[in-house]
């Protein structure tokens, strides 16, 4: 009768969400039964959420695509058929050639990215950009279209990029105002949420303006200000 391993090794959440938390998995035979906070990580703030703790369903579901697929019908059919990666590679191939032949290499456009995740095989976004240009020009994004927003209003308020804050910090803060940020949803670090709960916890006011209940509002938030979308210039003057 053979006998179970069991072992453990840590891990981080590769969701994008921004938080990359410290995790653990343990491991049944080489297959992933459980993923829980690493104990090793010696701060109560630092914890993981659903979505980290349920990535092996992920890993090992059933729906998991594992071989390429090409379109085999009309577009929108949902008709796909399994193919090899060597035909898959010679279809990309053919399609990037006829592309360049034809209406030129500018009707590319590289979107090739990771987002926030920090276990991006081979560095995508770095080589997307290499593979396209060695092809030949490519049509480019000014930025990043997730947060290229963000990116261009900082520097006009702050003068760079490079700013941030330590969620630690909000244990000498009198009042919290998150305006837009659903972080209960959207983890912004790995300790942020838990922080502001423990001031909540302290008794220290914490306004959520936000024209959505989310759950940043029904978990964190003492007052919530749901002003109607597009209202916040107005708010703020």
């Amino acid at each position: 009768m053979k006998q179970n391993t069991i072992s453990t090794l840590p891990v981080s959440c590769n969701v994008d969400c921004g938080a990359g938390c410290p995790l653990l998995a343990t491991t049944e035979n080489g297959k992933i039964i459980r993923i829980t906070n690493n104990p090793a990580v010696n701060n109560s703030m630092i914890t993981g959420c659903i979505r980290g703790f349920n990535l092996h369903r992920a890993v090992h579901s059933p729906d998991r695509l594992e071989t390429p697929l090409i379109r085999d019908g009309e577009r929108g059919s949902g008709k796909f058929r399994k193919v090899s990666w060597e035909e898959a590679i010679d279809y990309t191939a053919d399609k990037l050639t006829q592309i360049k032949e034809g209406p030129g290499t500018q009707s590319i456009l590289r979107l090739g990215t990771s987002g926030a995740c920090r276990g991006a095989v081979h560095n995508t976004p770095a080589l997307t950009h290499r593979f396209l240009s060695c092809f030949g020009k490519f049509t480019d994004t000014s930025g990043s279209y997730s947060e290229q927003a963000t990116s261009f209003t900082l520097e006009l308020m702050f003068g760079t990029e490079m700013i941030g804050f330590d969620p630690a910090t909000l244990d000498k803060s009198s009042m919290i105002i998150l305006w837009g940020a659903n972080i209960s949803d959207n983890r912004f670090g790995s300790d942020l949420e838990n922080w502001v709960l423990k001031r909540k916890k302290d008794g220290i006011p914490v306004i959520v303006i936000d024209p959505r209940r989310s759950s940043t509002v029904k978990r964190l938030g003492t007052e919530w200000m749901p002003i109607f979308p597009g209202t916040d210039t107005a708010l703020m003057a």
